[in-house]
């Protein structure tokens, strides 16, 4: 029971590893429920299955068998799993209807699982999207290590408890995330002796593999910012002991040697975010509290020197996201706890005045962008605690109102899109542990009670 003939293709002689006999057997009664034609739609059986049988799409890509990879999923997906998988966009580097998936191009039904947020070059703080839109988590206990957390299937649930990451390092800063063209996530993260390091999926959605430190130069024990261009050149920024901001860029395994950013000193770690054309801005709060962001003039290009997009005073880390029309849009916090934004007039354009936000608040703000194309901005309350929330009314538009999500939490809320569309964001309760509340579906206002994950945390 290893293979399982269809008219459609041999699937498991795709998989490219022989399984074992237990995994042989749950494939066979997988692939036999997904091929029943008495399921014809997306129950929880058949979810489960079809996420069991494309998991195993991922094997193929350990080999680096990228046709091999592209078939397994192309048949689980178009002729089996209809149903029970969310169509990805079309991608601009495919012939038309189109998607990019594992690297590759695909039908547009074959690219499961993504709705926008799971798209290569998307960078996330302690959450993000994985190649079929499950959600990874990451946090620091108080030891300074990385554990991590991840959703289990369409269903969205985590795992009941969180596993220490892979050979973790000692971070001094909270880890990023970015995906790479291929769909595989990678994590960078300054560890407390200075050093800049990595870790990387070995194939779209399955394991890690070893960390490695990208150069020996040290910086301060304050984070990393990364960002990928079009072409899946990998940018990393850190600032040194005096504040300065250093970047250095990698292309086909090889990095470039490590280049000041001008003469503009930082206390936090900038952010970075991919323009509509590619390149890449970095946004970040200088010693003197003002926002400012420099850009690469061309893709893979050099940084422009920095730019003040208002004096503020700001503190603390921005937060970057693209609207649905393509302009970034940009909030930072004051030192007045209230919240300011900033929006581009035109995608890959010049930028608008600042525009306070009403009312105060505490950690940094954390943004995402909501199924039907609006922004969603996050922050903590400073009196109750709470976890806040604004969204435009009309997609590239006007905001509404803040509203509650509940909660009593102790750090930065962290924000992610979820397979089915849905926003679903997470915090540090008062018992250490990460709580987490979800859209009651995509785009809605309404939002579910807090539950508790099992992750312990210093902070997201």
């Amino acid at each position: 029971m290893n293979r399982i003939s269809t008219p459609q293709g041999n699937l498991a002689s795709m998989i490219g590893k022989p399984l074992s006999m237990a995994r042989s057997v749950l494939f066979c009664l997988a692939s036999f429920l997904i091929s029943s034609q008495a399921v014809a739609e997306c129950s929880h059986g058949k979810g489960f299955a079809c996420w069991f049988v494309i998991s195993h799409c991922a094997i193929a890509g350990v080999t680096g068998d990228r046709n091999a990879y592209a078939n397994c999923v192309s048949l689980a997906s178009n002729n089996w799993c209809t149903e029970c998988i969310v169509p990805g966009p079309a991608d601009p580097n495919c012939p038309p209807g189109s998607g990019m998936q594992g690297g590759v191009c695909l039908p547009v039904s074959a690219v499961f699982g993504l709705k926008g947020a799971s798209l290569p070059g998307y960078v996330g703080r302690s959450v993000a999207p994985n190649a079929d839109g499950r959600l990874e988590l990451l946090g620091i206990d108080q030891a300074g290590r990385i554990a991590h957390n991840w959703q289990s299937g369409g269903a969205g649930l985590f795992q009941p408890s969180s596993y220490p990451f892979p050979g973790s390092v000692s971070a001094a800063g909270f880890p990023v995330m970015v995906m790479r063209l291929d769909g595989r996530l990678e994590v960078l993260v300054a560890s407390r002796s200075g050093l800049i390091t990595r870790s990387a999926q070995l194939a779209p959605n399955v394991n890690w593999g070893d960390w490695t430190t990208i150069s020996q130069r040290r910086f301060a024990p304050s984070g990393v910012a990364a960002g990928v261009s079009p072409d899946d050149q990998l940018v990393v920024a850190a600032i040194d002991a005096a504040g300065y901001l250093w970047t250095s860029q990698e292309q086909n395994g090889v990095w470039s040697q490590w280049q000041q950013l001008g003469s503009e000193k930082f206390k936090a770690v900038p952010v970075m975010a991919s323009n509509a054309d590619g390149r890449l801005e970095i946004f970040g709060v200088s010693t003197n509290g003002a926002l400012m962001h420099a850009w690469q003039t061309g893709s893979d290009g050099d940084f422009t020197q920095w730019q003040a997009l208002s004096q503020g005073p700001f503190t603390g880390v921005p937060a970057v996201m693209r609207n649905l029309d393509q302009r970034l849009e940009v909030f930072a916090s004051r030192m007045d706890g209230t919240l300011s934004h900033a929006w581009q007039v035109a995608p890959n354009g010049g930028w608008s005045n600042e525009a306070p936000t009403p009312g105060t608040h505490k950690f940094d703000p954390a943004m995402n962008i909501n199924q039907d194309g609006t922004l969603s901005v996050f922050v903590v309350g400073v009196n109750d605690q709470a976890v806040w929330t604004r969204r435009q009314a009309q997609p590239n538009g006007s905001w509404d109102d803040w509203k509650s999500l509940g909660g009593v939490v102790k750090s930065a809320p962290a924000v992610g899109r979820n397979a089915d569309g849905s926003l679903q964001v997470f915090a540090v309760g008062q018992d250490g542990m990460v709580w987490s509340s979800r859209q009651e579906s995509p785009s809605a206002t309404t939002w579910k009670q807090w539950m508790r994950l099992g992750l312990v945390s210093a902070g997201l």
